[in-house]
């Protein structure tokens, strides 16, 4: 269900069911309530409404739709996409005169006129194929102002075991576990989330019910100029704030894949560190092809910047 123009419009299995004008409890008048027939050849039911902009968002498991028109007079339906659809009634959310949306192939941002495009999305892909496609209709997404959410069944999961958080204005994802996340909402100032074990979480704050949450960052692979020349290492520094009580421990591969690291320091302030520099030993990875470092912070910790020292080597077999 959703509300629109002074209307409210409801889904029932082909239909989508407006009621009359300014009375929600109107559903049978003449040229005030109506019922409008969406058809498609697979003979899928309709799965999610949203309104904005002056319209209906229809949505189908593999298409959707416009609705525009103020009542059965103007009632007219326009076909968006014919093979982008939503996975279920809570996957959409409103932000910014978009409408982002969870499909089964990938994350789509709709913004009127055009198709819907998932290129802001591409980063966490991978989630979405290695998802449980029999349990997608489970998703939800949500918005607190900041930040969007969404909530995807992972791996063999049966809930919503992934969440992954976008960041409009820098553009960033982050993914989230621990939370299997079956409702969002956003109340005021505050976003609520209610998960498969009964609970409403209310985020924000620094920690988890009075215990240091745990955050891994693992960067890209560094390589020279070619990814077929060796490089030198030869210092890296981590700039970063670290509070009392908090720990930065960082991890330093050789390789490009795969999870042999290797712990190369941890700093475990006891009071606060501002901007503090540390120089990580880097002679566990002489002579790599690539090197990627796994930062894992426990409790407040934020990293401003890290810089490299590398020479490149010869090209050689």
């Amino acid at each position: 269900m959703t509300t629109q123009g002074n209307r409210v419009y409801c889904a029932v299995e082909n239909y989508v069911r407006a009621s009359a004008l300014n009375n929600a409890n109107d559903w049978t008048t003449v040229d005030d309530a109506a019922e409008i027939q969406i058809n498609t050849t697979d003979g899928q039911l309709i799965n999610g409404l949203s309104a904005g902009n002056g319209h209906v968002t229809v949505f189908k498991p593999s298409s959707m739709f416009e609705l525009y028109g103020k009542g059965p007079q103007s009632y007219a339906t326009e076909e968006i996409a014919s093979d982008i659809g939503v996975t279920g009634n809570q996957a959409t959310v409103a932000y910014d005169d978009s409408l982002p949306f969870l499909s089964r192939d990938g994350i789509y941002r709709y913004a009127g006129g055009l198709r819907p495009e998932k290129l802001f999305s591409v980063p966490v892909q991978q989630y979405i194929n290695r998802s449980n496609k029999s349990q997608m209709s489970k998703g939800v997404a949500g918005n607190d102002g900041k930040y969007l959410y969404f909530g995807i069944p992972y791996g063999g999961s049966t809930e919503n075991s992934r969440i992954l958080q976008y960041d409009p204005i820098h553009q960033v994802w982050t993914t989230w576990d621990g939370i299997a996340v079956t409702q969002m909402v956003r109340i005021g100032a505050d976003m609520y989330f209610g998960d498969a074990s009964g609970r409403v979480l209310r985020l924000g704050g620094t920690n988890d019910a009075g215990t240091a949450i745990t955050a891994t960052a693992i960067t890209k692979p560094f390589t020279a100029g070619s990814i077929a020349r060796k490089q030198q290492w030869f210092k890296i520094w981590i700039v970063a704030s670290v509070k009392a009580g908090s720990t930065l421990s960082i991890y330093i591969s050789g390789k490009a894949v795969g999870e042999d690291w290797i712990l190369a320091k941890t700093l475990t302030p006891t009071s606060d560190i501002q901007y503090q520099e540390m120089l990580v030993p880097t002679n566990t990875i002489a002579a790599a092809n690539a090197v990627r470092l796994k930062l894992v912070a426990t409790g407040q910790v934020t990293i401003h910047e890290i810089s490299r020292l590398t020479r490149e080597m010869p090209m050689r077999r």
